[in-house]
């Protein structure tokens, strides 16, 4: 007979299952900005970690040895990326701090059949192919400009990643504005990172996503959307949104979306679903 259990971390609180750790199976769960370790072989709480920040993201690595959990830091997009090796002790896991991804962290950070050890972490200015267990960059690939997002597509023997960086010329916030991506190519190969100039157009296809801008008009923040430009009005100001998928037809989105009420003083949290 299948054991069914309930686990109950509290009414008032900000709650969120991050992760699963399947080689161990482990649960990680974000409680306000305590990261909770809950063992699914006990059904019990087998560590708590806390004072680094508001637990936001885990990404394992493909032989489940490693992990790299994002900390956001407060109100902000700044971020804490630290990696730990899920084969110690649940209670007395080390967290090595490794840096800051850029600000979408939860969209540049990947991990890679290819390199079972490692994770591809998009920093503000950089690619870097992290190796976990040696505890360093194996590769650093530097850009010049500001990241903002990171895709990647795992080839049998090198990888495809497209990065779309934030754009120069920054909107009018009055008006909302569409804008072509500034996306580039790069292949992943034998450790190691280079331009992809002639990236096929199948490729692109893929990687292309469509480019959300927000506007303010009269105290409202309004949603656009690239497609049949329908405009949803949100009462109060816009904090931050992510964009959680995108359907591989392109014709779906959905996330979640936090703004301030009219007061600016209470912060509100939306899911949307967007044709």
């Amino acid at each position: 007979m299948k054991k069914i259990a309930g686990l109950l971390i509290g009414d008032e609180c900000d709650q969120q299952l991050l992760g699963l750790d399947e080689k161990h199976d482990r649960l990680f769960i974000k409680k306000d900005q305590e990261l909770i370790l809950f063992s699914l072989d006990t059904f019990k709480v087998v560590g708590r970690f806390n004072h680094m920040g508001y637990p936001d993201s885990v990404i394992f690595t493909e032989n489940g040895r490693y992990a790299a959990v994002v900390f956001r830091q407060g109100l902000s997009y700044r971020n804490k990326v630290y990696v730990i090796d899920l084969s110690e002790d649940p209670a007395d896991i080390k967290f090595s701090y490794q840096g800051e991804a850029a600000d979408s962290y939860r969209f540049t950070i990947h991990s890679l059949s290819n390199y079972p050890n490692h994770i591809l972490i998009g920093r503000k200015h950089s690619l870097e192919l992290f190796d976990c267990e040696k505890g360093k960059a194996s590769e650093i690939f530097s850009t010049k400009k500001e990241i903002h997002l990171v895709k990647v597509i795992e080839g049998e023997n090198e990888d495809y990643i497209a990065v779309r960086y934030v754009p120069e010329r920054q909107p009018n916030p009055n008006i909302p504005t569409i804008d072509p991506p500034d996306i580039q190519y790069y292949k992943l190969k034998d450790g190691f990172i280079s331009n992809w100039e002639n990236a096929e157009n199948i490729t692109q296809l893929y990687f292309k996503e469509r480019t959300f801008r927000f506007a303010i008009k009269e105290n409202q923040t309004i949603l656009t959307n690239l497609a049949n430009k329908i405009e949803r009005t949100y009462d109060g100001k816009i904090y931050k949104i992510g964009i959680e998928r995108v359907d591989e037809e392109r014709q779906y989105a959905c996330g979640s979306i936090y703004c301030f009420n009219q007061s600016n003083k209470d912060l509100i949290g939306y899911s949307f679903l967007m044709d």
